[in-house]
Order: C-alpha cells, then sequence, then structure tokens
C-alpha cells in the first residue's frame, strides 16, 4: 500500500515539475481566503450586501487565473493593471442598472470586445476577461451608487491580494528551482524503471516496443526535462550553479535519453530467454541505476555505482539482447551519475574567487569540454500563427483572423444566452451567457470549442453531485464550509490544467459552498445551474458551426507544419555537427524547438478531440504515438551527436562522414514524405522495410561500423517511424 502511494505521488509531481503548480494554487487560494475574510469582515461588521461574499472570493480566483505572462515581472504589472477594467465595469454596470436593454446590449459587447483582444498577448487578454467579470457581477449583483464604494473595496482588496501574494510569496529563487526540478526528474525516471521492471515484456516486430510506456511513464521524463531547459532559458546557469549552460542542458539530454532507451530495452526483453551471465551484469547494473536516481543515496554510493558501471562499459560487448541492455543501463547510470556531480551549491563565477571543494566523482564522469562559448540556451521559437484560410467572395469571414471571427461568435452566442436564460429563469439566467462565453476562451477552432464545451457539462453535472451532497452535509457550519471554499481553489488550480473537467468540476463544487454560506442552497438550484449550462453550452457551439464558421482542419494541418519544421531543422543540425566538432548547442536548441512543437501538437489535437469523428479518433491516436516515437528518436539521435561533438575524438574516416552526412538527408526525404502524406494528403508509394540507412553503415570498416552501431540504428528506427506514418495515412 506504501509503495503504491508512494508510486501515485511521483506520478502526480511528475506532471508539475519543481511544484509550480502548487505553490500557484496555494497561494491563489489564500488570496481568495484573504478576500472572502474582508468581505465577511464587511458584511458582519459593517452591514454591507451579503452579495460582497459571492463577489470577492471569484474576483481573486479570477485574478489569480487569467495573468498568464512569461516572466514573474510581466506578471505583476499585469496583475496590478487588473484594477483599471475591473473598476470601469463595476461601475459602468452600476451607471446602466436603470436601463436594461442598454446594459443587456453592454454586457454582449464586452464579451466579443474580451474575446477581440487576444489578438494582442497575454497582458491584453487578462484586462479583457477582468472586464468581462466586472460587468457580470455588476449586472448580476446590481449594486446601487451608494453601495458602489463597498464594491470597489473588496474589488480592489481581491486583486491586491493577489499581487501582495505574487510580489511576497511566488519569489523566483533559482537555485531552489533547478534543486527541485532535478530531484523530479530522477523521481520521475525512477518511477518509470520501477514500471519497467513490474510490466510484462513486450515485442513488436518492427523494434519499436512500449507503446504504454512511451505515451504514459516516460512522456513525465520528457516534462521534467523540459521544464528544465525553461529554467536554463530564464535564467544564467553558471550565475547559479557550477555548471556551463551548454555542458548541462546535454548532460540533462544524455540522462533523460539514457534511461529512456533503458526502460524501452528491459521492457522489450525477453526475460524467460535470458543468459545467465548477463542476467547477472544487468541486474547489478539496474541496481546501480537505482542508487544513481535513490533520493538518499550518499556520495560514495553513487560514485561507486558510476566507477562500477565505467569499468562494465570497458568489458561488456553487445552480442545479444541481454549485454545490449547491460550497455544501455550501465550507459543511463554514467549520465545520471556526471548529473549529480554538479555543484549545486555555488556558481560556477565563484571559482575566481577561491579555492572550493569539488564533489567526489569517478574521473571518467567529467563533463566534456566544447569549444563553444558558453551561452545560456535560447529559449525555443513561438509558432508562427496560424496562416489565415483561403476565402471566397462568398465566404470572407474565411481570411479573418480567428479572434475578429470569434468575437462575433461570442456576442451572438451571448445575446441568444441571455434570450434563453432568462426564459429558464429570470434570475440565473447568467450562468448560461457565462459558459457560451468561457467555453471560446483559449481555443480558436470549432471542434476545440466542442470538446471545451463537453467537458464543461461533464464537469459541472459531476460538481453538482459532488458539491451539493457536501453542502447540505456542512449546512448550518460557516466554518466548514469556508474550507470547502478554499480546498475547491485549490483543486481547481491545481487538477484544472490537466483537464478542462476538473475545472468545472470544482467550480461548480465551490458555488455549492458558496451558496450554503449565503443560506440560499435548495434543489431548484442544482437544477437550474445544469438546464442553464446545457443550454449555454449547445448555443456556444452552434454559434461556432453556424456563424461565420471555418473548419478546424487548417489550423491542426498548420500545427503539423511546425512540428516538421522543428523535426528538419534538428537534422540539419544533426548533420553539421556529426562532422565537424563543437557544435553542440544549434543541436540542443533543435532539441528544444522540436519538444516544443511537439506539446503543441499533442495539446492541440488533445483539444479538439471530441471533434473527431468515431473512424478518426483511431487513426489520430496511431498518428500521435508515431509522433512521440519520431520525436523521442530524434532526440535520441542528437544526444548521440552531442556526445560525439563534444568527446574528445579522432577525426572520423571520410567514408564515415559520406553515410552520416548520406543517411542524414536520406531522413529528410523521408520526413518530406511524411508531412506530404500528413499535411498535403498525399502519400508517396513507399515501404517501412526499405534498409537504405543500414545498408550504407554495412558498407563501412568492420570497426567503424561498430563504433557507430548506435546512430545507425537510431536513424533506422527513425526512417522506420516516419516512413510507418505514411504507411498508415495512406491506408485510413
Amino acid at each position: 500500500m506504501h509503495s503504491g502511494l508512494s508510486l501515485w505521488r511521483r506520478r502526480l509531481v511528475a506532471t508539475d515539475p519543481a511544484r509550480t503548480r502548487l505553490i500557484e494554487a496555494a497561494a491563489i487560494a489564500l488570496a481568495v481566503a484573504v478576500t472572502g475574510l474582508v468581505a465577511w469582515s464587511l458584511v458582519h461588521v459593517g452591514h454591507e450586501d451579503h452579495a460582497l461574499l459571492a463577489m470577492g472570493p471569484f474576483l481573486a480566483l479570477y485574478a489569480g487565473m487569467v495573468v498568464k505572462d512569461s516572466t514573474r515581472r510581466a506578471r505583476l504589472i499585469t496583475t496590478a493593471l487588473l484594477t483599471v477594467p475591473l473598476l470601469a465595469t463595476l461601475s459602468l454596470g452600476a451607471l446602466l442598472d436603470r436601463w436594461r436593454p442598454v446594459e443587456i446590449g453592454v454586457f454582449i459587447a464586452v464579451a466579443g470586445g474580451a474575446t477581440w483582444l487576444r489578438r494582442f498577448g497575454p497582458r491584453a487578454n487578462a484586462l479583457g476577461m477582468m472586464a468581462f467579470f466586472g460587468l457580470f457581477f455588476a449586472v448580476f449583483l446590481r449594486p446601487s451608487l451608494a453601495h458602489l464604494f463597498q464594491f470597489w473595496l473588496v474589488a480592489v482588496c481581491a486583486v491586491g491580494s493577489v499581487l501582495l501574494i505574487r510580489l511576497v510569496l511566488l519569489r523566483a529563487v533559482p537555485r531552489r528551482q533547478i534543486v527541485a526540478l532535478l530531484g523530479e526528474f530522477r523521481g520521475a525516471g525512477s518511477y518509470a524503471l520501477e514500471y519497467t521492471l513490474a510490466a510484462e515484456p513486450e515485442v513488436q516486430a518492427t523494434g519499436l516496443q512500449a507503446t504504454g510506456l512511451r505515451r504514459n511513464q516516460l512522456a513525465r521524463i520528457d516534462d521534467v526535462s523540459r521544464a528544465i531547459d525553461r529554467w536554463q532559458s530564464q535564467f544564467a546557469t553558471a550565475r547559479v550553479i557550477d555548471a556551463d549552460p551548454t555542458e548541462f542542458a546535454a548532460a540533462v539530454l544524455d540522462a533523460r535519453i539514457g534511461l529512456e532507451h533503458t526502460c524501452l530495452e528491459l521492457v522489450a526483453l525477453d526475460r524467460s530467454a535470458r543468459d545467465p551471465a548477463a542476467g547477472g551484469l544487468l541486474a547489478d547494473a539496474v541496481a546501480d541505476l537505482r542508487a544513481v536516481l535513490a533520493p538518499g543515496a550518499t556520495t560514495v554510493e553513487r560514485d561507486a555505482a558510476a566507477a562500477r558501471a565505467h569499468a562494465h562499459l570497458q568489458l561488456t560487448d553487445a552480442d545479444s539482447p541481454d549485454e545490449l541492455a547491460v550497455v544501455i543501463t550501465n550507459r543511463a547510470v554514467v549520465a545520471h551519475a556526471r548529473l549529480r556531480a554538479v555543484d549545486l551549491t555555488r556558481p560556477r563565477e565563484e571559482r575566481a574567487r577561491g579555492p572550493r571543494t569539488q564533489p567526489t566523482s569517478p574521473k571518467t564522469l567529467t563533463a566534456p569540454k566544447t569549444t563553444t562559448p558558453p551561452t545560456p540556451p535560447t529559449a525555443p521559437a513561438p509558432p508562427a500563427p496560424t496562416p489565415p484560410t483561403a476565402h471566397s467572395r462568398w465566404r470572407p469571414w474565411r481570411g479573418w483572423r480567428p479572434t475578429t471571427r470569434m468575437a462575433v461568435q461570442v456576442m451572438v452566442a451571448a445575446a441568444l444566452s441571455t434570450v434563453v436564460g432568462e426564459l429558464i429563469s429570470a434570475d440565473r439566467w447568467y450562468w448560461a451567457v457565462v459558459t457560451s462565453f468561457m467555453i471560446f476562451a483559449g481555443t480558436t477552432t470549432r471542434s476545440g470549442i466542442l470538446t471545451k464545451a463537453w467537458r464543461r457539462v461533464v464537469g459541472t453535472l459531476a460538481g453538482l453531485a459532488v458539491g451539493f451532497a457536501l453542502a447540505f452535509l456542512l449546512a448550518g457550519s460557516p466554518p466548514a464550509l469556508i474550507v470547502m471554499c478554499v480546498a475547491s481553489v485549490f483543486c481547481m488550480l491545481y487538477f484544472g490544467p490537466l483537464n478542462y473537467v476538473w475545472q468545472s468540476f470544482f467550480i461548480t463544487v465551490l458555488l455549492a459552498a458558496m451558496f450554503g454560506l449565503l443560506g440560499i442552497l435548495d434543489h431548484e438550484l442544482l437544477e437550474l445551474r445544469l438546464a442553464e449550462t446545457a443550454v449555454g453550452a449547445v448555443i456556444g457551439v452552434a454559434c461556432a458551426y453556424l456563424v461565420f464558421s471555418t473548419s478546424s482542419r487548417p489550423a491542426l494541418l498548420h500545427q503539423m507544419d511546425v512540428y516538421f519544421d522543428a523535426l528538419d531543422d534538428l537534422l540539419r543540425q544533426v548533420r553539421t555537427a556529426a562532422t565537424r566538432p563543437g557544435l553542440a548547442e544549434p543541436v540542443l536548441a533543435g532539441v528544444r524547438r522540436l519538444d516544443t512543437a511537439h506539446v503543441e501538437l499533442r495539446d492541440f489535437a488533445s483539444g479538439m478531440s471530441v471533434g473527431f469523428v468515431t473512424g478518426k479518433r483511431t487513426l489520430a491516436a496511431d498518428l500521435g504515438h508515431l509522433l512521440l516515437v519520431t520525436t523521442q528518436l530524434a532526440n535520441q539521435l542528437a544526444r548521440l551527436t552531442v556526445v560525439s561533438t563534444t568527446a574528445p575524438r579522432t577525426p572520423h574516416p571520410s567514408e564515415l562522414d559520406a553515410a552520416l552526412t548520406d543517411s542524414v538527408d536520406h531522413l529528410l526525404q523521408s520526413s518530406a514524405r511524411a508531412r506530404a502524406a500528413l499535411v498535403h494528403g498525399s502519400p508517396s508509394p513507399g515501404s517501412t522495410l526499405e534498409t537504405t540507412i543500414a545498408d550504407r553503415f554495412a558498407r563501412l570498416p568492420p570497426r567503424t561500423r561498430l563504433d557507430q552501431l548506435d546512430i545507425s540504428l537510431t536513424m533506422s528506427h527513425l526512417n522506420w517511424a516516419l516512413l510507418r506514418s505514411v504507411e498508415v495515412r495512406a491506408h485510413s
């Protein structure tokens, strides 16, 4: 039981690198609690309107949620600016209270304007969202001009508490962050290793094994590795830890690929036919890998494991699957030991100020030097904006920007939701409007809107069952209901990014707790909440598909195009670095771009999954897995190239340089064929059984061919994955 809980905790932590989501959720939950306390004081001490109890915590919640700027300074500025649209729309709503038609018209216009502002970036999006919610609470609560100051006070407190907590508690501590990230990196690796050892062997004819392992366990290692890359893009590595930025990035990549390769080899190993001699060495290698991954292992234990692994690498051949698994596992041990040998307590720049004690590690684990000047890793290049779709004079909106088209759709949806919502309930019609507005947030395609609407309805239905049951049980106990509110906020912020269902679930639980505090909880609210949410979702989806509608396919194909651009760029960097020393940094930058493009493509496709018709879901899943395999194999090829270009070596013979160059050129041709099949829908004939790359390496002298066995196998497998995607698309 304890082991199962430990593995579950590692799995959850691995999806939250450096505990960023945990800290952010706790901070905003604290801001909600502070705002709730201020609103409660005004109500019970100052005898103000009870509506302040509902408005304050929700404004604090949204003030924390909508700010998405990339840097801490930008987030602080945006949070401070939120008071401007918030107070403006609160005041506007109070002034328009006597002119109901004008008030509704302005409300609809603000919803469209908030959607349109997304085109100007995260800050404009946050300001637009707060303008919408400010007017929403003014329309919902109807504050009089005499009580407007108290509403201003609670609104300022909501934003101010978030700003203060961001300023004081959410401070960037680079060294603590990288220590946490490396610990989670090893934790994700340890979880994947234990899962692998407990799994049944899997072997496929292609040699590319373990579909489930690739999609789940190894993906967590990739997530933390990308978080380390982001950390390097934000901070100067040498000013925080004793590492050159390029060497550190190469060490992380080596450790990541080494562990993933080990897991894939172990899960594919036929343990019933194991060679006893190699099996004993493999058990020792696995034990050493556990030692270098264990959080409580001492320096002496890690150094001993690394020394044994390095010695075994000099003695073990790779003539059988067992021996190959031993070699790969020992390489992973060496890579992780090298990464753990980095001194995280002092920056490299302090070397010039005096001697210090170096961490004990085998001489063979010293990070190799590179001739490239140490420079911080560059941030991944942002994806190009979606190009406008070709349009005719009969459908000019196809050439509009997505935000412009969606702004019109949102205004139509808000107008219809207002009418239908009031027919259902004159008091709670706003739930339909908010639903129709929110399902457009964060997406640009009609399939994405359909998916988000479905998840919101499912989350709301589950939240009603759980939230109202808890609220009825806790009725009459304000402290318990307050705890329920704060817990709901925390869980929504922590679990919500994983799936929109969770966000809808916990915000409905929060609403139930709020109604319990206000003393207006009854079964009719449950029915109205579900009905209004369903109506808003249906109207929003209908407007997305019927009002100035455009297909989601071009946007998806554009994301695929961006992915193949990143893959081709990485392959070109590999081709250059494979034959010339000192070019590790461009390869590492290419890895970051490819990882970013793959994650964006995966998330984009996941966000529109409900929009796939039944016959296309299997195709999308198969192609998604093949692109995951392609990404991991391309990263493994990059890792081998980085090791080759940074380690001391003798010059390549001309025939090897020619084989490497020709093989990468062939991979670029296969990539072009895959792009033509997936993006342009024109698959060219071909077969995954072709052995062009293997044949080119087979013509090398025996010793050279043996030294390049890893890179030739990786290239062959990458070529297979690309050609397999062509076959899958052609037969769909």
